[in-house]
């Protein structure tokens, strides 16, 4: 059995492809997603305003949902992956939208220079504004606005004794974890329940950028297995190597 710690949104989508291919899987409830309603109206014709739009994670795109057809279409689109380009495409087809190339994530845009010469960019997401992100824009002289739509809480933590019934069963071979900050509410939850810190370091981790590779071994989690891609085939494609090595 696998774990997909993930908004809940993202894992259905992904738990139902694992479902059709014959791969037991559950949600792990870690991330909970507060958005902010006023916000969420204001976002379309904040963005509309730019040149340009960012959206920082899927989860941004969920929150707008059907607002996104309401987008200015000379807007240039930006993801930070190809799974939120998929995600986007859903409400807007034919969309040309701009990802990183190899890999997936903020840091993999900043290095193949995708964020220049495309005017004032709209930055949509949630919590707080990447700093590796704000300081290249900052650096680059790229004029941007960050439009911030919701808060991320750490649930599992709220939940802990669920959360160990979870992550204990002896069932249990890996954990898909699509991001830096889950990834970290995670440990927050290991911290304070040696059981699922033991079992974290007996796990496959499974994770779609290398930021949170380096995330998780910098907190001496080495049992790290990282994906192609952020999409969900590629997501798939690993859990069914670790199948095959197992049988």
């Amino acid at each position: 059995m696998y774990l997909v710690a993930r908004p809940k949104a993202q894992a259905d989508k992904l738990l139902g492809l694992f479902s059709s291919h014959g791969i037991t899987a559950e949600y792990l409830p870690i991330v909970e997603i507060i958005y902010d309603a006023v916000a969420l109206n204001q976002a379309i014709a904040q963005v509309n305003q730019c040149a340009s739009v960012l959206f920082i994670s899927p989860t941004a795109i969920d929150g707008l949902g059907t607002r996104l057809t309401h987008l200015d279409p000379k807007l240039n689109l930006i993801t930070s992956g190809i799974s939120s380009a998929e995600l986007l495409m859903e409400y807007i087809p034919q969309a040309k939208i701009i990802y990183p190339e190899r890999g997936s994530g903020v840091a993999n845009l900043i290095l193949e220079s995708k964020l220049a010469n495309l005017g004032k960019i709209a930055l949509v997401g949630g919590d707080n504004l990447n700093p590796r992100l704000a300081k290249y824009l900052e650096r680059k002289k790229i004029y941007y606005q960050f439009i911030n739509l919701y808060q991320r809480i750490n649930c599992g933590l709220a939940n802990l004794a669920a959360t160990e019934r979870l992550i204990l069963n002896h069932t249990l071979r890996g954990i898909v974890i699509t991001s830096c900050q889950i990834a970290g509410f995670l440990l927050e939850c290991a911290a304070q329940s040696p059981l699922i810190l033991a079992r974290l370091q007996e796990l496959k981790l499974i994770t779609i950028h290398p930021q949170i590779s380096l995330f998780l071994a910098e907190h001496q989690l080495q049992n790290v297995v990282e994906t192609a891609s952020a999409g969900n085939l590629a997501i798939l494609n690993i859990i069914r190597d670790l199948e095959n090595e197992r049988n």
